[in-house]
């Protein structure tokens, strides 16, 4: 095992539309990994950026139906590599969504989520504003579970 690795940032806008940004996604994590980048990460929302609350709820999953999660499981595992997800939004139980991040192993198995305690609050130019899930989410602030061995796939 080689005590170097390469980490790679990919730096896109996520679009309000989920399938949009998963085709993203996959385009530049395999120029990554192709670029020879062991661990990749991603930015925050990578799923999506929906600001009218109302679409952005119909448009979240709950963790064993996200889409965009189980593409990126698949992704891992087909290019053999860590993927670290920035977040995404996930919806729990009644009117409740997580800004979850989500570390994947080079197998596509989940080795570790966090939903955050922080939840971003942004106003853009000409009078867009977009606001995150409240903090009713149910943050815990907390990495389960323990992740051993990472970095040793």
């Amino acid at each position: 095992m080689s005590d170097r690795f390469t980490a790679a940032c990919i730096q896109f806008t996520a679009s309000r539309e989920p399938a949009v940004n998963r085709a993203a996604l996959d385009h530049l994590i395999r120029k990554a990994k192709a670029a020879g980048a062991d661990f990749i990460m991603t930015p925050e929302v990578s799923d999506m950026l929906e600001p009218r609350r109302a679409l952005g709820f119909a448009k979240a999953r709950a963790e064993d139906r996200h889409e965009t999660l189980a593409a990126m499981q698949a992704l891992a595992a087909d290019l053999e590599t860590w993927l670290l997800l920035g977040s995404m939004v996930v919806r729990l139980s009644g009117e409740r969504l997580a800004n979850r991040s989500f570390l994947i192993g080079p197998d596509g198995g989940v080795r570790a989520r966090y939903d955050k305690i922080h939840m971003f609050d942004v106003a853009v130019g000409d009078g867009q504003t977009y606001r995150g899930p409240r903090p009713t989410s149910g943050a815990s602030g907390r990495c389960w579970p323990a992740c051993p061995g990472v970095g040793s796939a």
